[in-house]
């Protein structure tokens, strides 16, 4: 292959790998609508997004909730009487963040100096994001087509902005200080009680697992009464709700979007979608301030002029006092996504999304007669089958199509070799393990976990291991059954990269599937179990499989024949083994006598006050058990890690380009990588000038200190 189709390659990688709203753009704003490619053939859900409703776009990251906006944006851009606005929820968090003034003011010395902190940075981000909605009227308002319309309509746009002007510069900036002093008057009243009290909850509290008599029957219980906050916000006293209840105040959005409306009304404009990127890159209670404080009381209040799109991660996804039966859904992971069509149906209609996604850019970068058995080796293996191979490394997920491109471009392509099955395989597994291992077993933090996530990193560290160890004697134990189902396979060939338990478990590994260890395949019924009275019949089932790479790395077999038979097998059962690990990792402890009681006891001891059963005296409390913090833990912060995985992946990367693999922008990587911070101070990273610009380059100090060895 020459240089010329290596180059274009990598250009198509590219536009895959970094799937996002800036990257598709490039100089051809029409480029967005040539390369979108619809997760179903009839644009199902563009149709869903240009409806006159607040649309959510859920889905994990990579999955295309950013391009989808794009293409949204563009559909807009066509019509004359609508605006759609862009908000980068965490750029502008971040910036916000990083430009909080000093706390202690006396002003509000009602607060603590960590209040302080985190009321200022909710109130300069709800200002940036007010900003930027001036700034995203007047870029789309006065582009393309909308500019002769309102010469038409006999104003000018320099007497719209002055009116704009007005309209920003007269916003109440009420704020009222008292309504804080009331609040903490209130809590100082709740301690000076609780202190009474002879015992008092003092971790946050995890429902106890239950599954029945072997396997038979299966529920979380409920947890009731006060538990603390995560440990991001455990400093935390104040709620989302509280500073919002100020933040409303201060910023009266109704009032200001009611004034803008009315310009625009004037204007033609009869509808504004404000589209919010990235909303669950927050941590959680500054989203729920975001949510109550502009998104609910304008989504709630404007009479269908203002609508929202929005993305968010599952189990990322806050709407407080947001009637969610009155918005459109659109999850993006594939199990959701295809189920509608029906349950066997799922594989086929990932499958096919992958083909088209494929077929449209080989056909844009190489030309509609494109023959793709010029990059795939099909003298064994026919396309169809590389399609299914990609839609299981990827787990349907656009970016890692790309991602798994370009490292088969780096075996293959730029090798003038062709792309075969293992070359998928091996990239699969570099995959996993440059970008998805080290969430759990190199960094110190996890960078996204789903919001009512109860157990740390080491906590699921040690799961993901035990579900590992149980897969591979899974394989064996297939290997060696004597059972029909499974006896056409060996030690050697048995698939065991399935796992199935019930539905209420799927809370407990949220952060799990997030994080892409495990996908959510199907959920069926299994064959109910026991006999005479021990029988139970038929129960539901989520059905869950390891990740492609991680079972390449693992030397776990793969089932590619999709058998729903097979994989409801007993011995994919996996409630016995997360029931056990859950309920290892908290237990209830009384201080006064030392009583260690059973989980499956918390309701009951919870409704009477935390009383112990042993000596009646209310000092029970839930611990957590200690983890164990092991060596290869990465003392560094997350940002500066996530800089550096992505220079080990792919080195020599401009700032732009880091910006580009890690969703962030330009701003946010430049003060991270400033000669005076962390990273080139320590030696872990170099710039060179080349052509002009600084390229970053990972050091080899920077390997062997967190990523084991230089050769590895």
């Amino acid at each position: 292959m020459d240089k010329l189709h290596q180059d274009a390659f990598l250009k198509l990688v590219n536009s895959l790998k970094q799937y996002q709203r800036a990257e598709l753009i490039e100089d051809d704003e029409n480029l967005i609508e040539i390369l979108y490619t619809d997760p179903f053939p009839n644009d199902f859900v563009l149709n869903s997004m240009v409806q006159n409703q607040t649309t959510l776009l859920i889905g994990r990251k990579g999955t295309g909730k950013s391009t989808i906006i794009n293409r949204f944006q563009h559909e807009v851009r066509k019509t004359t009487d609508m605006l759609s606005l862009y908000i980068d929820v965490k750029s502008i968090y971040i910036q916000a963040r990083d430009s909080v003034p000093q706390t202690n003011i006396s002003d509000y010395s009602v607060l603590t100096e960590d209040e302080q902190e985190r009321y200022f940075i909710y109130k300069e981000f709800l200002k940036k994001v007010i900003e930027e909605i001036k700034i995203e009227i007047d870029k789309s308002l006065f582009s393309n087509k909308i500019i002769k319309f309102i010469t038409r309509q006999g104003i000018t746009e320099n007497e719209f902005k002055r009116k704009l002007n007005d309209i920003f510069n007269k916003k109440s900036t009420f704020e009222d200080i008292t309504a804080f002093k009331v609040l903490k008057s209130k809590e100082e009243n709740n301690k000076s009680k609780e202190k009474k009290s002879e015992g008092e909850i003092t971790a946050e509290l995890k429902p106890e697992i239950k599954i029945g008599k072997e396997g038979v029957g299966g529920s979380i219980g409920k947890v009731g009464g006060k538990v603390s906050s995560s440990l991001s916000d455990k400093k935390e006293t104040l709620t989302s709700i509280e500073y919002s209840q100020v933040l409303i105040r201060y910023f009266n959005i109704i009032e200001l979007m009611n004034d803008i409306k009315a310009e625009l009304l004037q204007l033609g404009v009869n509808r504004v979608y404000i589209c919010l990127d990235d909303a669950s890159e927050l941590e959680q209670n500054a989203l729920e301030t975001f949510i109550r404080t502009i998104v609910t009381p304008l989504n709630n209040s404007s009479e269908g002029f203002f609508k929202f799109k929005i993305s968010f991660y599952p189990g990322r996804d806050c709407l407080p006092e947001i009637d969610r039966s009155k918005i459109e859904t659109v999850n993006l992971d594939y199990y959701k996504l295809y189920l509608p069509a029906g349950a066997d149906k799922i594989e086929e209609s990932a499958v096919d999304y992958t083909k088209r996604l494929l077929l449209k850019r080989f056909k844009h970068y190489f030309g509609e007669n494109v023959d793709l058995s010029d990059f795939f080796d099909t003298k064994d293996t026919d396309m169809d089958t590389y399609y299914k191979l990609l839609f299981y490394a990827s787990s349907n997920v656009p970016r890692f199509i790309g991602k798994i491109l370009w490292y088969c471009g780096k075996q293959a392509i730029f090798n003038d070799k062709k792309i075969t099955k293992s070359v998928i395989q091996n990239a699969a597994k570099q995959h996993y393990n440059d970008e998805i291992k080290v969430v759990l077993f190199k960094n110190e933090f996890i960078q996204y976990k789903d919001y009512n996530e109860q157990f740390e990193k080491e906590h699921l560290k040690n799961l993901v291991i035990e579900i590992i160890n149980r897969a591979k004697e899974n394989k064996r134990q297939i290997g060696t059954s004597t059972s029909k189902i499974f006896e056409a396979y060996t030690t050697n060939t048995a698939p065991s990269n399935y796992l199935f338990f019930i539905p209420e478990f799927e809370k407990l590994i949220a952060s799990l599937e997030l994080n892409f260890f495990i996908t959510k395949y199907s959920q069926q019924k299994d064959r109910g179990k026991g006999t005479g009275d021990n029988y139970r019949p038929p129960q539901e089932q989520s059905v869950y499989t390891l990740n492609y790479g991680l079972c390449q790395n693992e030397d776990i077999i793969y089932d590619e024949k999709s058998d729903r038979k097979f994989r409801i097998e007993w011995v994919f059962d996996f409630n016995t083994l997360i029931q056990k690990w859950a309920n290892s990792q908290k237990k209830i402890i009384c201080s006064n006598c030392g009583a260690v009681h059973s989980l499956d006891k918390l309701d009951a001891i919870l409704s009477l006050g935390m009383i112990c059963s042993e000596c009646g005296q209310k000092t029970c409390k839930v611990i957590t058990s200690e983890i164990t913090i092991l060596k290869e833990s990465i003392q560094i912060p997350e940002n500066y890690f996530q800089v550096l995985n992505i220079l080990k992946v792919e080195n020599g990367l401009s700032v732009r380009e880091i910006g580009l693999e890690l969703d962030k922008n330009r701003w946010a990587v430049s003060a991270l990588i400033r000669s005076d911070r962390v990273l080139q101070t320590n030696n872990y990273i170099e710039a060179r000038n080349e052509s002009g610009q600084n390229k970053y380059y990972i050091t080899t100090n920077a390997i062997n200190t967190f990523f084991g060895n230089a050769s590895e």
